[in-house]
């Protein structure tokens, strides 16, 4: 997964089960059929939702302006300055991509 995941033509994984108890290959799993988690499971768990997930705070500097490397995605950007907060909704669909936020 880590491999392709790193090419750029990547867009998505498909997966063809989960469970044990209806997967066409059982050993394939994430999860047993007492719905516990497999090794290989934890793993995929790690990689999708901590390694692959951008999840940041950051402080914009004297200009009003924030970098951030971010996974392609969609996100929910929250700015906070004094006693306002303002939430945004960004696509980022290719590298390089810029959101601006008017506060």
């Amino acid at each position: 997964m880590t491999i392709t995941f790193s090419h750029p033509s990547f867009n998505a994984i498909i997966m063809w089960g989960f469970w044990e108890g209806r997967h066409w290959r059982p050993n394939g799993a994430l999860w047993r059929k007492d719905w516990s988690i497999k090794p290989v499971g934890t793993m995929w768990k790690k990689l999708v939702f901590t390694t692959w997930w951008t999840n940041e705070q950051r402080t914009t500097d004297a200009s009003g302006s924030c970098e951030v490397s971010a996974f392609l995605g969609g996100y929910e950007i929250v700015v906070e300055h004094a006693d306002r907060t303002v939430t945004a909704k960004a696509v980022v669909d290719k590298p390089g991509c810029k959101t601006i936020i008017k506060f």
